[in-house]
């Protein structure tokens, strides 16, 4: 195809731009189909539209119907480098489910060049009986949405990133629901950028107001084996709330060990009711890196609970792996939150000196941020960790700040500012210093 495009007049491309993203079920679904001629005159033979509503669910449970399939143009002229207009109407059946995803492509069928193809996702809404005015509302939400933003029916990734990051500062004026519903209809893009942005958005508009049935569009990605697909799941799970917890049980049991490791790490951002019980799970695992995931597991709200501060200052304190007393330290530092930072300062008084960087780094990064932090117990070790013996501790110890040191700190900055033998770490003093 290559070839032929390059001997015969490649370049073509071809576009929809639909006049909605939703319709009612019964109306016309209208817009406009470009196709745009390439190096050199050519002719479209065919101009093909197949409109396809359907349905997957699990296992064998697959549902699919074609509401069009057909061509609407013959035997075109197209002038090269030259755009030519179609327009494009296609009836949408009354008894169109509006529960089902549905598509529609468009190919045009170009005689010695590689045919130029298109899809576009839409939204079918219930037909505006009684009893279905939210419905219709919400599809009036979904046009304004795409209307303001073509690009989230595009296929151009950065363009679509960009509009996702331009509505959230605009979303006092829609409907946040109406934003999610066009995301959810991205969710299986053959663009893994539009995909991963979609589920992304999705998470970031719904945040920890999400409930248990606002979810249900993400959890059903869940049974992908795609890695990398789990992998973005965790990471919209920790922006849900207690609601995220439910894909982080779906992934927990994933064949990728990094992923249930990912879990471990994201189970104390969602905070959920089973979190306990989860990190238990993980800590059982074969995997030794998932099994320290799971302690990792056990920190935000579970911080709480004193038995659980005791058990990972132990883990702290006694583990011979520093991959376990490192997690233990991460699980503990946001102890101050949970007015545990008093019982949870031995696990890192015992590691100012442990023969482990990463040990030595964790708590570099911890202590200068807690209440409290000028007590002279405190000041000791932040006095200890600022003349490491390693530049990596030093840098996270100085780095704990992007500006504003506080006060009784800043002696300390000032003097690593002004003499430490590392370059890094004096820059990292330094903007610490900047009001």
């Amino acid at each position: 195809m290559g070839l032929l495009n390059s001997m015969f007049g490649g370049g073509t491309s071809l576009e929809i731009s639909l006049d909605g993203g939703a319709i009612a079920a019964g109306g016309e679904l209208t817009g406009t189909v470009t196709v745009r001629g390439g190096k050199k005159a050519a002719k479209i033979s065919s101009l093909k539209v197949q409109v396809l509503g359907s349905r997957v669910g699990g296992g064998t449970d697959f549902e699919h119907r074609v509401l069009f399939d057909g061509s609407i143009a013959h035997d075109v002229a197209l002038p090269a480098g030259e755009p030519v207009d179609f327009p494009l109407s296609v009836s949408i059946p009354d008894d169109a489910d509006p529960s089902h995803d549905y598509q529609l492509t468009a190919t045009a069928d170009i005689p010695g060049v590689a045919d130029p193809s298109s899809k576009v996702a839409f939204t079918v809404e219930g037909n505006g009986a009684a009893g279905e005015e939210e419905e219709v509302f919400n599809a009036e939400g979904i046009n304004e949405v795409i209307q303001r933003w073509p690009a989230l029916t595009g296929h151009d990734a950065e363009a679509f990133s960009a509009a996702i990051d331009e509505m959230r500062e605009q979303l006092d004026t829609l409907d946040d629901y109406a934003c999610i519903a066009v995301f959810a209809r991205r969710f299986e893009d053959d663009n893994a950028g539009i995909r991963d942005s979609a589920i992304w958005g999705f998470a970031k508009i719904l945040g920890t107001k999400a409930d248990s049935s606002d979810i249900q569009p993400l959890l059903a990605l869940t049974e992908t084996d795609d890695a990398e697909l789990q992998e973005k799941l965790v990471s919209a799970a920790g922006e849900l709330g207690p609601a995220g917890e439910e894909i982080l049980e779906a992934l927990i049991r994933s064949e990728h060990p990094r992923i249930r490791r990912y879990v471990g790490f994201g189970l104390p951002k969602t905070g959920g009711p089973r979190q306990r019980e989860l990190a238990e799970l993980l800590r059982a695992d074969s995997d030794p890196d998932v099994s320290s995931a799971g302690i990792r597991a056990l920190g935000g709200r579970l911080l709480t609970d004193p038995a659980v501060v005791s058990e990972l200052v132990g883990v702290a304190t006694r583990a011979d792996k520093e991959v376990f007393r490192t997690h233990a330290l991460f699980a503990l530092q946001d102890a101050p939150e949970h007015d545990a930072h008093t019982s949870a300062f031995p696990a890192f008084e015992a590691n100012v000196t442990n023969e482990s960087s990463w040990v030595r780094e964790t708590v570099a990064e911890t202590l200068p941020r807690w209440p409290g932090s000028e007590s002279p117990a405190v000041m000791r070790l932040i006095e200890a960790l600022a003349t490491d013996r390693d530049s990596g501790v030093r840098c996270k110890l100085m780095n704990a700040f992007h500006a504003n040191c506080p006060a009784h700190l800043r002696p300390i900055w000032e003097r690593v500012a002004a003499v430490d033998a590392d370059d890094e770490v004096r820059m990292f003093a330094e903007q610490a210093l900047r009001d």
